[in-house]
């Protein structure tokens, strides 16, 4: 443990990086993350743990400027935490992790199960009252069906071949839509995007202002891969959709969606965005749901399948733990690191 170092990323040969983030994460993330680091986090927005010269582990911090009950706060969301399998059960991810909470006073993470659960015995607030929903558009070429094993996964891809039929029925039926008031914007800019962002308050929700929207998605290094829909009446609403491959099947994923959720104008944006992906041969559409509003709206619009999401934080301000703990929150795909890449 004595030859263990923690450097940022900046301190290191950029093909070790590139290295150590191929071998975990393969070619198309790794070329991304060495390309695009100041877009994505920024240049000191990664640690790394060195044992002998060697990279051990490492962990990012994106940063974030958030509204969490009426008040302005700067945080981060932790991303990208590895550590290779011959360290693991040294303690580093302990020790990336204290190591960021030493230096932000917010931390935010959507984890998965293990993590957590690691997470909350380090004193991390716990919620599971998010989900991501799917809104299926062709069953066999689903990504859970597609990477299903064994028995279950027999079934399973059994079971996709018995209901293609109704899911080409149902794939040429959202392919039809018509929207009542949504509309496809093109070339918006951050300030009018902005304009739809909630005056709530009392929600907890990253600040979607002009600068963010500029920065985060319309500089965005996969632009071209982005589409925009708003509705004015009868409820402002707007919906960030990103349409890409992964392992050559095309999938979209809502990275954004804020605004009024309250009525219909919510429903047809979302309609609208799975028109088109289902148009460009999507095999599904995936988006978050943090609020009983967006999940009703998503549900209704077709998104049918569901699992269960986690939002785990951190802060030495009891005030602000409490309050993340309890307060209702709009957090999307696009918030953290949930939009992988390669």
């Amino acid at each position: 443990m004595s030859s263990l170092r923690l450097v940022a990323a900046s301190s290191l040969d950029p093909e070790d990086v590139y290295s150590f983030d191929a071998r975990f994460y393969g070619p198309g993330k790794a070329t991304f993350l060495r390309d695009h680091t100041d877009w994505w986090s920024g240049p000191e927005s990664r640690l790394f743990i060195l044992n002998g010269g060697k990279i051990a582990a490492c962990c990012g911090l994106m940063p974030a400027r958030l509204r969490i009950g009426g008040q302005d706060q700067e945080g981060g969301w932790l991303i990208d935490m590895l550590v290779a399998p011959e360290y693991r059960g040294q303690g580093l991810q302990r020790q990336l992790e204290e190591e960021w909470r030493r230096r932000c006073p917010l931390i935010l993470a959507f984890p998965h199960a293990v993590s957590a659960r690691i997470f909350a015995g380090h004193g991390w607030g716990l919620r599971e009252d998010l989900s991501v929903r799917l809104a299926p558009l062709d069953l066999r070429r689903l990504a859970a069906v597609r990477r299903a094993s064994g028995v279950a996964g027999r079934g399973i891809r059994l079971g996709a071949a018995v209901l293609s039929p109704l899911g080409v029925f149902w794939r040429r039926f959202l392919a039809s839509y018509r929207p009542r008031d949504a509309r496809r914007l093109e070339n918006p800019t951050g300030e009018e995007l902005a304009a739809w962002a909630s005056p709530d308050p009392a929600l907890s929700t990253a600040q979607r202002d002009p600068a963010y929207l500029d920065r985060r998605y319309l500089g965005a290094p996969y632009r071209d891969e982005l589409r925009f829909y708003g509705c004015d009446d009868p409820q402002p609403v707007i919906c960030v959709m990103r349409l890409a491959s992964r392992d050559d099947v095309p999938e979209a994923r809502i990275l954004d969606f804020f605004g009024d959720f309250s009525g219909s104008g919510a429903v047809d944006v979302l309609r609208l965005a799975i028109r088109d992906a289902a148009r460009a041969g999507a095999v599904q559409v995936t988006a978050m749901a943090s609020l009983p509003e967006v999940s009703r709206a998503l549900r209704r619009a077709g998104f049918l399948l569901r699992t269960t999401a986690r939002f785990s934080w951190t802060s030495p301000n009891a005030d602000l733990m409490a309050t993340l703990g309890r307060s209702p929150q709009l957090w999307c795909l696009g918030d953290s690191d949930n939009d992988p890449q390669g």
